[in-house]
């Protein structure tokens, strides 16, 4: 239990602060967006800059995952042990994700331009 608890602590410092930003700022926005009618009943523009900071802290999370697997692999690789084959395994899978919600992002901003600048 004691080495567990070492492990977590160890990861815990090594997630980047704008990680926990994203996480936090993201939650918060959707909470806000269940809640739009209640919470900003006179503001209608309330709307669109909650979603617009969702998509961006959706479009982080990924790419710092993957950057918080690679450190931890990194830490791991110095131990030799199958579990820094698993973190490697894990930041390949977010790197591909983040390049396919990238590439994604980026269609629909550009169908969205397209279709006269209306998100």
């Amino acid at each position: 239990m004691e080495r567990l608890l070492n492990f977590a602590g160890r990861v815990l410092r090594l997630v980047p602060v704008l990680l926990w930003w994203a996480v936090v700022v993201g939650i918060g926005c959707f909470l806000n967006l269940l809640l739009l009618k209640e919470v900003w009943p006179n503001t209608p523009r309330a709307e669109p800059v909650l979603v617009v900071l969702l998509a961006i802290c959706a479009f982080l999370v990924p790419w710092l995952v993957a950057q918080t697997a690679n450190r931890i692999a990194k830490i791991l690789s110095l131990q030799g042990s199958l579990w820094c084959w698993l973190w490697r395994l894990i930041t390949i899978v977010s790197l591909c994700g983040a390049t396919l919600s990238t590439i994604i992002v980026g269609v629909l901003l550009l169908l969205a331009l397209l279709r006269g600048g209306q998100f």
